[in-house]
């Protein structure tokens, strides 16, 4: 539920690993332009990747990630697919990366993004 302290227990796991803390939100993310949310998505885990050990903490990720279906646009399609690229590259080459992410409706996660 909101207001329980997702993002202040973030902040303190990556005070407390020593690591670099990036917070963003959906919101922060999306964009009204096209193609600008997917170059948004990558240029945080760039970022990420050079301030290694770093935590990148997704506040409100549902907005970012919901499920999959017919009616998405193409531009939904490609912010999902671009976030999984992104993290499919932290679970194999960046050991120093991690992210942490919350959502108060975690059902209407995409199945893919769960499974990561």
């Amino acid at each position: 539920p909101p207001g329980t302290g997702k993002s202040y227990l973030a902040k303190a796991i990556a005070t407390e690993c020593k690591s670099t803390f990036i917070s963003i939100s959906s919101s922060d993310l999306l964009s009204i332009w096209f193609g600008e949310a997917e170059k948004s998505i990558k240029v945080v885990f760039e970022l990420a990747r050079e301030r290694q050990p770093c935590i990148v903490f997704i506040d409100e990720i549902d907005a970012l990630c919901g499920q999959r279906n017919y009616t998405e646009s193409e531009s939904s399609r490609r912010v999902k697919t671009e976030f999984l690229v992104q993290m499919q590259r932290v679970g194999t080459n960046n050991a120093g990366v991690f992210v942490l992410a919350a959502t108060n409706i975690p059902w209407a996660l995409d199945t893919a993004i769960r499974r990561r």
